[in-house]
């Protein structure tokens, strides 16, 4: 959902980073996009927060700040879509 054809637009700038490159900024983080993707890897709740809390101290160990995003309550407009 979200903004018409963002991804298109982000992947022709898009670049990978090793979280050595990273290190000492700030990161925004899609906490929907992160959730869904360790739900759908990981069975247990244990392996889940384990992951979590993993990629967290990652970003620790390299002095990275993670900012974490949270969609707010979809607008009427998408009810159809998320039905």
């Amino acid at each position: 959902m979200g903004v018409l054809k963002l991804w298109e637009l982000l992947l022709t700038i898009a670049k990978p980073y090793d979280i050595e490159q990273l290190y000492g900024k700030i990161v925004a983080i899609d906490a929907s996009i992160w959730i869904v993707k360790i739900d759908t890897i990981f069975g247990s709740n244990t392996e889940k927060i384990k992951s979590i809390l993993s990629k967290i101290m990652l970003m620790k160990r390299n002095n990275i700040l993670p900012i974490f995003v949270f969609d707010g309550v979809p607008p009427a407009l998408k009810r159809k879509t998320l039905e």
